[in-house]
């Protein structure tokens, strides 16, 4: 995974690795971080958005960093929708002109032109969603990916290492906090609600067009 802007900092990574040592397990699991689907990088993201908001407010930067590469990404999302959305009507003067040469095989005209528009409309979505980032949710953003990424095999969030996760993020930060596996299994209950909440308030609708198959 490529780094976001600013993400995670030097400084952080830094820190975090030297923390791992003074908690017991804690080099073990972000070596199993490594090797796993999320990637140790990712998780770190997670870990600087999360505990630095909560520590101290400087880390507001890296959040706004954070939205800023975002909102980036979604121009260039946008700049390629609107290509795409001009060359539709160019492909389909060209389906008009083949379908006539292959009318007398019983052949149909391509389906790219409402293939092209179908992504267009999930492209829309994606910069909406990727426009989408609050000072004020991100943290707890944040924690819902950690969580997601300490799930075991049978799916379930181990949250003895989502404790441990959290406890060095902050020790980077130079905070002591211990916390219980229910502790954790609180903050991430928090955050999920609060996910929910704006899933509710703010659904996401994809529309699927003709000849564009639904992922």
């Amino acid at each position: 995974m490529n780094k976001l802007q600013g993400l995670p900092s030097e400084s952080f990574v830094s820190r975090f690795k030297v923390k791992l040592r003074e908690f017991p397990g804690g080099k073990e699991l972000f070596e199993r971080l490594e090797q796993s689907s999320c990637g140790a990088m990712f998780v770190l993201i997670s870990l600087e958005l999360h505990c630095g908001a909560g520590v101290e407010s400087p880390r507001r930067t890296s959040i706004k960093d954070y939205r800023s590469r975002r909102e980036s990404l979604a121009e260039e999302v946008d700049k390629l929708s609107r290509r795409l959305t001009k060359i539709a009507p160019k492909i389909e003067r060209i389906n008009s002109k083949v379908a006539q040469q292959l009318a007398p095989y019983g052949e149909q005209p391509f389906m790219l032109p409402d293939q092209i528009r179908s992504y267009v409309s999930l492209m829309a979505t994606a910069s909406k969603e990727l426009r989408d980032v609050s000072l004020r949710t991100t943290p707890m953003d944040a924690l819902n990916v950690i969580a997601d990424c300490m799930k075991g095999s049978d799916g379930k969030v181990d949250y003895d290492d989502v404790a441990l996760l959290l406890g060095i993020g902050y020790a980077a930060y130079g905070v002591k906090k211990v916390l219980s596996p229910e502790d954790a299994r609180r903050r991430v209950k928090r955050a999920r609600a609060r996910r929910v909440k704006q899933t509710e308030q703010k659904p996401i609708k994809v529309a699927y067009r003709p000849g564009f198959a639904r992922p």
